[in-house]
């Protein structure tokens, strides 16, 4: 196991709830090539598995949604010199389990790429023009009609440390 991934993990309210099912599924079924550490933010006193050493709770306060998933990326930087240790850093909302296994061939970048997203599964398939992208040009996120390729999820995306982190700031 000479490569490592970070697993950034947040986990508030009643959400710390699905952290059992999600450590217990990603230990046994993912990437088993690959050393994991997971970082978990959240609000709860105490979780599944804190004191195990790839284990790391960080707590943070319960934002109402959508603002903890809007500051998410500084929630990430708050530990950035402990993810600068991983070779590879993920992000997975609290209610994912891995039900298969995920090799690294098929999940971890490749060579040349910084970065991994997700389809979003409510639209993989269809045609462009049904993606809700944001069709106002006053808008920072605007993409034209007929413009884009895919629409991704923020559900699951990571990608090699250094790219990972770039992206957050």
């Amino acid at each position: 196991m000479d490569k490592s991934i970070g697993i950034l993990y947040i986990c508030t309210g009643p959400y710390y709830l699905f952290w059992e099912d999600f450590y217990k599924s990603f230990q046994e079924k993912f990437l088993n090539e690959t050393k994991k550490k997971y970082f978990v933010f959240t609000d709860a006193e105490h979780i599944y598995a804190e004191d195990n050493d790839n284990v790391k709770l960080i707590k943070i306060d319960n934002q109402p949604w959508p603002l903890i998933t809007l500051l998410r990326f500084n929630t990430f930087l708050s530990i950035e010199l402990e993810l600068k240790k991983c070779d590879y850093l993920m992000f997975s909302n609290a209610n994912i389990i891995c039900d298969d296994v995920i090799t690294e061939e098929e999940f971890l970048p490749r060579e040349g790429e910084e970065l991994f997203v997700t389809s979003h599964p409510g639209y993989f398939g269809k045609h462009i023009y049904e993606y809700p992208y944001d069709r106002n040009p006053k808008s920072l996120a605007y993409i034209p009609w007929n413009c884009g390729k895919d629409y991704v999820i923020g559900a699951m995306f990571g990608g090699t440390s250094q790219g990972f982190i770039r992206m957050s700031k």
